[in-house]
C-alpha cells in the first residue's frame, strides 16, 4: 500500500498503534476529534527521533513510558530538557506556536497522541498543565548540570525510575547520553556507576535495563574521590546499560 493512502504511515524510525482504518485524513485539521476506540500510540527505540511533533491529532503527544531528550538549534553542550511519563510535548499549537525544540528517545518509548481539547476550558487547563510541567523539569534539568558528578547521575538515575510498586528494573541510556546529559564524560560516569555497584545500590547484571530501587540511592551519599582516575586503579567492570 503507497504510503499516503488510508492512514499515515508510521515513521521510519518508530511504530503508530491504534490508528483506526476507516478514518483517512488524520492530519487534514487540528481540530480533528480523538477516534474512539483503542488511543493512538507510538513506539520509539533509543535513539530514535520523535518527528512528527504535533502528532496525527496535531495536538502533540503524552509521554507514557520512557523519557525523551529535548534539544534546540543552540543546546549543543547537552538537553534543555527532559520529557517523562505523563509531560506532554508538541503542544505548542495551543498558543498557536511551533514547537522550538527537537525530542528525541533516550530510553525504549511510548507516547500517545494528544487530541484537541474538547472545550476552551479544557485548553486552559492543558496549557497551565504544561507549564507547571516545564517548571518542573528545569528546575530538575539544573540539578543535572550543577553540583558533584555523583549527585548528577544519581538524580537521573532517580528521574528515569519507572513509577510503580515493585519496579525495581528500569531501562538507562547508554554511557554516553549519560554523559551529554549530566555534563561530563562517559568515563566518570562508569566510575560513578562502578561506586553505586561496590556501595550495592546498583546491580547491573542485566544489559539493557538496571535494578536499583530509587529511594535508597536518593538518600546514598558517595565517598569522595569515585571520580578520580589512578593510574594503579584497577580499570572499573563496564557499565551494565545499552553503549
Amino acid at each position: 500500500m503507497p504510503c499516503g493512502a488510508l492512514p499515515p504511515c508510521p515513521p521510519s524510525n518508530g511504530t503508530y498503534r491504534g490508528l483506526p482504518r476507516p478514518h483517512l485524513h488524520m492530519h487534514a485539521s487540528p481540530n480533528t476529534p480523538a477516534p474512539t476506540g483503542e488511543p493512538i500510540v507510538l513506539q520509539l527505540p533509543p535513539g530514535a527521533a520523535l518527528i512528527d511533533l504535533p502528532g496525527p491529532l496535531g495536538h502533540g503527544w503524552q509521554v507514557v513510558e520512557g523519557a525523551l531528550r529535548l534539544d534546540t538549534d543552540t543546546s549543543t553542550s547537552g538537553p534543555v530538557q527532559l520529557a517523562l511519563p505523563g509531560d506532554s510535548v508538541g503542544f505548542e499549537r495551543l498558543f498557536e506556536q511551533a514547537s522550538p525544540y527537537a525530542a528525541r528517545a533516550v530510553v525504549p518509548t511510548r507516547l500517545q497522541a494528544l487530541a484537541a481539547p474538547a472545550h476552551a476550558a479544557d485548553g486552559i487547563e492543558r496549557a497551565r498543565d504544561a507549564m507547571a510541567m516545564h517548571w518542573r523539569r528545569a528546575t530538575e534539568m539544573a540539578a543535572l548540570r550543577t553540583g558533584p558528578v555523583p549527585d548528577r547521575v544519581k538524580a537521573l538515575l532517580v528521574l528515569l525510575a519507572s513509577p510503580g510498586p515493585g519496579q525495581d528494573s528500569h531501562a538507562l541510556p547508554g554511557l554516553r547520553e549519560i554523559a551529554s546529559i549530566v555534563d561530563t564524560s562517559p568515563e566518570t560516569v562508569s566510575r560513578v556507576f562502578s561506586a553505586l555497584r561496590r556501595m550495592q545500590l546498583l546491580d547491573g547484571r542485566k544489559r539493557k535495563r538496571v535494578r536499583y530501587d530509587a529511594e535508597p540511592l536518593a538518600r546514598s551519599t558517595l565517598p569522595a574521590g569515585v571520580t578520580r582516575c589512578s593510574a594503579s586503579a584497577r580499570k572499573p567492570a563496564p557499565v551494565e546499560c545499552p553503549a
